[in-house]
């Protein structure tokens, strides 16, 4: 069975080798370039799309587990994290929808594991809650931070490049905080 990163190395490579009369060509004779039609592939990589897809996807999670946590939580710190990230991730989430193409899907389709999380957190109250969501929120973190680091570094769109770039540091930043409350709550 092919998995999913076999998958959009495929597609990839069949979409890279693939070239349609609608995309941007040089017309004969005059060097001017034809508008690529409407419903043309774009010129981003699938490696783009998947991140597109992915940080979508862990933007809805850390905004529906902040949520949850202001739900849940009485400890001041933990409500202080949870409103910056709920304001921060919906922020950036707003600048990828700006600069996303519209070809890629950006539905969030939260995983298994994920959802397993936030069910969990649901039951619990108090410290036990705080403990648990901020330990999700070190985990989420630190694989946000090595998706955008991959995106910034080798992405092949600049657009998302950049994006990736200057986003970064927020998701570091929210990253410090979440193993500083970590500590303070141990």
């Amino acid at each position: 069975m092919i998995d999913t990163r076999e998958a959009l190395f495929c597609m990839g490579l069949l979409m890279s080798t693939t070239a349609t009369a609608a995309e941007i060509s040089p017309d004969e004779g005059d060097g001017a370039e034809k508008p690529r039609a409407a419903n043309a592939p774009s010129r981003r990589s699938i490696p783009d799309a998947g991140f597109v897809k992915e940080a979508s996807r862990a933007k809805e999670e850390d905004i529906a587990a902040a949520r949850l946590a202001l739900q849940h939580t009485r400890t001041p710190a933990v409500q202080r994290f949870a409103r910056h990230v709920i304001r921060e991730q919906s922020a950036a989430g707003h600048q990828l929808e700006i600069i996303a193409p519209p070809s890629i899907d950006r539905a969030a389709r939260t995983q298994a594991s994920q959802e397993d999380d936030l069910a969990s957190l649901h039951g619990l109250r108090g410290k036990a809650f705080d403990k648990a969501y901020i330990h999700m929120q070190v985990a989420a973190n630190e694989q946000a931070v090595q998706l955008f680091q991959t995106e910034a570094r080798s992405g092949q769109d600049p657009d998302l490049k950049t994006f990736a770039a200057r986003t970064l540091p927020m998701l570091q930043q929210h990253l410090q905080s979440a193993r500083q409350l970590a500590d303070e709550l141990a």
